[in-house]
């Protein structure tokens, strides 16, 4: 989950300043990031995330094809082909490949999943129905990312091992007060105590509510397109409105003026921390 929200963050901020630079020498350059872990589908997630490659691979790869035009066995096998080659355009690894047929995988059971809820006249339109669906888009979301974040199958392998508690679950010690009964009664369930004061895990004490935070602007804060929307920051026009607007001036000025010194002041003092999608 750490993952998850590193990579949408860094993609996201990616995006923005390529469109930020953009605008300086007066070009206009198209949405790229759409507030992805909003989607309530694995298919709307890849209508928000990396929008102009998906663009690029609907066009020229899947309606090449034949997208769906030729039956559901045909889209289907269109739809791994498209998803596949998204996978090797981020890497020449087994990790890659596997991340991209993870994803057509899931943007293929999306597609039936559709089909069957059609035919039997289904509605999900509830808030309730939509919060649960957006939540499940984003495990299935994050539980891909370890392949594409593993160096290789085995390390894959084993994270993978690990998060579906195959073999048992682990859980930092300061979460439960000691307790002799407690203990013996979770360790039958096959609960194990870390004590993280031996993890040489940098920030860990804190890691629970930074993800918990970043999950809450990732869902519930308009994004960066959103909050300029009034100001034509990108091709397309602002579909969806946000719950508040940011008006530029003097005061907004200097508040930003003060983060770009505090990100500055910090690039010279931390450790570099480069992009993720950079190496893409």
């Amino acid at each position: 989950m750490a993952f998850a929200v590193q990579i949408y963050f860094d993609f996201s901020a990616y995006s923005d300043m390529a469109i930020g630079l953009a605008r300086m020498f007066g070009v206009k350059f198209p949405s790229n990031f759409d507030s992805p872990y909003r989607a309530a589908s694995v298919i709307v997630f890849w209508e928000r995330w990396h929008r102009t490659l998906t663009r690029f691979l609907r066009e020229y790869v899947y309606f090449s094809l034949g997208g769906n035009r030729l039956g559901h066995a045909r889209q289907t096998l269109n739809i791994m082909a498209t998803m596949l080659l998204s996978g090797l355009w981020h890497g020449a690894g087994w990790t890659y490949i596997i991340w991209g047929g993870l994803h057509g995988t899931f943007i293929v059971i999306n597609h039936q999943w559709r089909l069957w809820a059609a035919r039997m006249k289904w509605s999900f339109d509830h808030w309730i129905c939509r919060g649960a669906s957006v939540v499940f888009t984003f495990f299935v979301v994050s539980l891909a990312w370890t392949f594409f974040r593993a160096t290789n199958l085995a390390v894959a392998g084993k994270m993978l091992f690990n998060m579906l508690a195959l073999g048992g679950v682990s859980v930092p010690d300061q979460f439960f007060s000691h307790g002799a009964f407690r203990d013996k009664f979770l360790a039958a369930l096959g609960v194990h105590f870390i004590d993280t004061r031996a993890l040489d895990i940098k920030h860990y004490d804190n890691a629970f509510e930074t993800i918990a935070a970043l999950l809450f602007i990732c869902w519930a804060l308009p994004n960066t397109q959103q909050l300029l929307g009034k100001y034509e920051p990108i091709l397309e026009p602002v579909t969806r409105q946000p719950w508040f607007h940011l008006k530029l001036g003097f005061a907004v000025g200097l508040v930003f003026g003060f983060l770009a010194y505090l990100i500055l002041r910090n690039s010279y003092i931390s450790e570099p921390s480069p992009f993720i999608y950079f190496n893409f």
